[in-house]
């Protein structure tokens, strides 16, 4: 038995021919080959993504380095807590989807979330409970 909709789209169909062709026909400009959908500045900035040393700290370097340091270092912490991304930006007092941009490398924090996250590692630092 036909659904009231399938009875419609058949007399829809059968009512109006030349408007069903029409949108059964392919585009006439096939969208572009799927790009990524996040590019990632830092990912072309070879200074931003060298290594960094096991012993740095975040003092230790200058400049985009020195944001890079300071976030690996975060980085490192979260996962040596075994804290999810949302746990870790709760200790932090900073929105998850931040720090999602920032673990993620689409965004760095700078002013006021650059002093945060430096004054987080040092409260939530090894050895210290969170």
């Amino acid at each position: 038995m036909d659904s009231p909709a399938d009875r419609w789209l058949r007399n829809y169909e059968a009512n109006n021919p030349q408007t069903v062709a029409a949108y059964r026909q392919p585009p006439r400009n096939p969208p572009p080959p799927e790009a990524p959908l996040f590019s990632s500045r830092l990912a072309t900035d070879p200074t931003t993504h060298a290594p960094i040393p096991a012993s740095a700290t975040p003092g230790e370097t200058h400049g985009s380095q020195d944001i890079h340091a300071l976030l690996q270092a975060a980085i490192r912490l979260r996962r040596s807590r075994g804290d999810t991304q949302a746990a870790f930006a709760y200790r932090l007092g900073v929105n998850v989807r931040t720090w999602q941009e920032w673990e993620q490398g689409r965004r760095r924090p700078s002013g006021p979330a650059r002093t945060l996250l430096e004054r987080g590692l040092k409260e939530l630092g090894p050895g210290r409970p969170g």
